[in-house]
């Protein structure tokens, strides 16, 4: 447990932060809640930044939604406004994160650092259409999806500060996981988000866990049930969706698995989104 290390900062301004994690004469790392780092054993953490006195820990809710980097995945949970938001499942993501212990540790900023391909937050992130606020050289905003495709490129020696979305006000979502009890970690989880104009899609954004090396959208899956329009056609194309992914098994579930089960949490997310 961080046995090799040497210094812990907590600075009190952003720009001390990252000058701290640029230092090459001392490997430093990020400690947002501390949920995975910590366990680490790793020679390579020989200092820490703790982020907890940055104030990265505000929700503001408008046209569109912040999430502070430092917000806790419980504070989604519990607060009614964030609760309010989504038909709710931002809220029901978090609360699949972890226990109640973990969920008061872990944060957004470091569920999105870390992000677990069975991360039922980033899943859910993923079809809010969310942006990313990255503080470093050039402070920039960048999709949740292209970061996770180059995430190497964003998070060294950045601070992610912000995670951010359109307003999902006329939307409806849904949240569907495949797992051995509630408790465990998912197999599987997908989210979808549907608009509705005159009974038929507007528009419709699907996203998937367990089946990737990171959370992914599955934008081919999109374009047909939007030309589908309706949940009763959109149904009947879904079974498509396992041609367009190759899962990798592993103790927990194979990939033939994966792949037979993929489209039917998909259409379950999908059907609790558009009756929302």
């Amino acid at each position: 447990m961080l046995k090799y290390l040497e210094e812990y900062h907590r600075p009190r301004d952003l720009r001390q932060a990252l000058t701290l994690l640029k230092r090459k004469e001392i490997p430093t790392h990020v400690l947002a809640g501390g949920t995975e780092l910590v366990l680490s054993k790793s020679p390579n953490i020989r200092a820490v930044v703790d982020l907890s006195a940055l104030g990265l820990d505000s929700i503001e809710i408008g046209d569109t939604v912040r999430f502070g980097a430092m917000v806790r995945l419980q504070t989604l949970v519990s607060n009614p406004d964030v609760k309010a938001l989504a038909n709710g499942m931002i809220s029901e993501a978090a609360r699949r994160e972890g226990t109640y212990a973990i969920r008061n540790l872990a944060t957004v900023g470091g569920t999105i650092a870390v992000s677990n391909s069975t991360s039922t937050l980033m899943v859910m992130l993923l079809v809010l259409d969310t942006q990313v606020e990255i503080n470093g050289e050039s402070d920039q905003k960048v999709s949740l999806e292209n970061l996770l495709e180059k995430k190497g490129k964003y998070i060294a020696s950045n601070i992610l500060t912000a995670a951010e979305f359109p307003n999902p006000n006329g939307w409806g979502f849904g949240l569907w996981t495949v797992a051995k009890l509630e408790s465990d970690e998912p197999i599987l989880v997908a989210a979808a988000a549907v608009k509705k104009e005159n009974g038929k899609a507007s528009d419709v954004r699907i996203a998937l866990g367990g089946v990737h090396r990171r959370p992914i959208r599955v934008r081919e899956m999109e374009k047909l049930l939007l030309e589908a329009g309706t949940i009763d056609e959109m149904t009947k194309v879904m079974p498509k969706l396992s041609e367009m992914i190759s899962p990798r098994g592993n103790l927990r579930a194979s990939g033939e698995y994966r792949k037979e089960v993929a489209p039917v949490a998909a259409r379950r997310a999908l059907t609790m989104a558009w009756e929302a």
